[in-house]
Order: C-alpha cells, then structure tokens, then sequence
C-alpha cells in the first residue's frame, strides 16, 4: 500500500511549489499550462519548471490621430520558469501601424525575474483554424496546438512517462520475488479515472488535491 501510495504521489505531485506571473499593462495571459485564466491582466500562480503561457497583446494606440484598440494573435510562450516571481513585459509599441507591422513577426517580450534578471523563452503563432474567426474556441485551438507537438501536462505527462516505462519493463524478463511482499502496480482503470479527473479539474482544484496527496503521506 505505500508502495502504490509513493507512486501515485510522484505522478501528480510535480508542482506543488509555486510562483506567480505578473503581466504588464497591454498583455492577456489568456491560458497557463493548457488551463484558461480567468484573471488575464492580474498576477496569476505557476508551476515551476518548464512553462507555458499562452498571450496576446492588447492596448489602444495611436492610428492618424485617433485611438485604436490592438488586438494581436494569440502567441505561445514557453519558458522554464524558477523559484521567483516572474514579470512579463510586452514590446513598447506607440502606434496601430507599428504593432501592426512588429506582431507580423517574433515580437520581443521581455520575461524577467522580480531582481530583472532575464528568462530565456521560445515562441511561436498559435495555430489558426480555418474560417472568418480562426481563434473563436481558443480552449480547442490551444488544445489541438498542444496535441499536434506532443505537449502534455501535469498528470498527464506523468502518466505518459509511466506509460512508456511501463512497456519497457512489460518486455523485459520477469525476474523471482525477493523480500515477503511483492510491488502491487496501480489499477490501470483508477489511473484512467484520475487522469480524466485531472486534466478537468481547474489550476486552483488542482493545487489543492496534491496539497492533499502531501498531507496523507
């Protein structure tokens, strides 16, 4: 029993510390690891380790006299986040046509740390769906772009790794029972369920149940 127990806890408590992200005026945390923000421009927690976030920029600006609100493209951010809180900045931008022009390309956002020491990120255009309105279901468009590139979360990528390390060991030889008791594996249908409890569960319904999982060791 704590066998499993140990088990279970290494494949979903990963994150159990913690940071936070704060955007700065003009930026949208639209989703964090896979999970919509409901709080897009206030300060929000994050797993540490590798990260993502998914963003866009947002702000009125100058256009032939006038105000134009901006509204880029959602834009996949990944980034390795540390034991700090983390601040993200978006390009300075002054006018509709340059944010026009700069958000055509790789726009630079500057991720740091609270002391300003800068995180390193890669990025790229969330992918489009087909239509007059290619990000209306963002949950669907950031969940197909994550799914086309293999990228999973939480107990979902635990439960990936134990997947593959569970064929590996199935194709080995079976070697004789040492000790009184023999390792019991996890029950494949409890794993399914949780799994799918998980990956719907939200960011905060997540933290506690592995705040949970740590209480009963």
């Amino acid at each position: 029993m704590k066998a499993q127990f140990v088990t279970l806890l290494l494949l979903i408590s990963g994150g159990l510390q913690a940071a936070s992200i704060e955007p700065k005026n003009g930026i949208n945390l639209l989703f964090i690891d896979g999970v919509k923000v409901e709080e897009k421009r206030e300060l929000n927690n994050i797993d540490l380790g590798e990260t993502q976030v998914v963003l866009n920029y947002n702000k009125k600006l100058k256009d032939s006299g006038n105000e134009r609100v901006f509204d880029s493209s959602p834009f996949v951010v990944s980034f390795d986040a540390p034991n700090t809180d983390i601040v993200i900045t978006p390009p300075k931008m002054y006018t509709y046509d340059q944010a026009s022009q700069a958000f055509q390309k790789q726009p630079k956002w500057r991720i740091e740390t609270v002391d300003g020491k800068a995180i390193p990120y890669t990025q790229e255009v969330l992918d489009r769906a087909d239509g007059f309105m290619p990000y209306f279901d963002m949950p669907e468009r950031v969940a197909k772009h994550n799914e086309a590139r293999g990228i999973v979360f939480g107990a979902s990528a635990a439960l990936a790794a134990k997947a593959a390390v569970a064929e590996q060991a199935a194709s080995a030889p079976v070697s004789e029972k040492v000790g009184a008791e023999a390792i019991k594996p996890l029950d494949t249908n409890n794993l399914e369920q949780l799994k799918a409890w998980y990956v719907k569960a939200s960011k905060q319904e997540r933290k506690e149940f592995r705040r949970w999982m740590i209480d009963q060791e």
